[in-house]
């Protein structure tokens, strides 16, 4: 999934730019993991941000057919934080529905 992203937005600033939509758009991306990867680049912002001041590419070769951001709803990983989205309550969520016996 991760090289998918990389080759559809190009660079790591593209892809923070994405909105929710736009990251619909990656082949086996849904409205559900749309989200989760939202959150997850929430989570992962300081170190993006930390390795990205320390001089570390970003960028996919040959990456890059998605426009950087749509601007529809923003910036997803914004979206995703004002929603109090949190990669680590939706794991602990579908770690405990799966030992749910329901």
């Amino acid at each position: 999934m991760s090289r998918r992203l990389a080759r559809h937005f190009g660079t790591m600033q593209a892809l923070f730019a994405a909105s929710v939509e736009d990251l619909q758009q990656v082949e086996g991306v849904g409205p559900e993991r749309a989200v989760t990867i939202a959150a997850e680049l929430v989570d992962l912002a300081p170190l993006i941000g930390n390795l990205t001041a320390r001089g570390v590419n970003m960028t996919e070769p040959g990456g890059g057919v998605a426009a950087t951001g749509s601007g529809r709803r923003g910036h997803a990983a914004a979206a995703a934080a004002q929603a109090g989205l949190h990669s680590h309550d939706r794991r602990r969520h579908r770690r405990r529905t799966r030992l749910d016996p329901q």
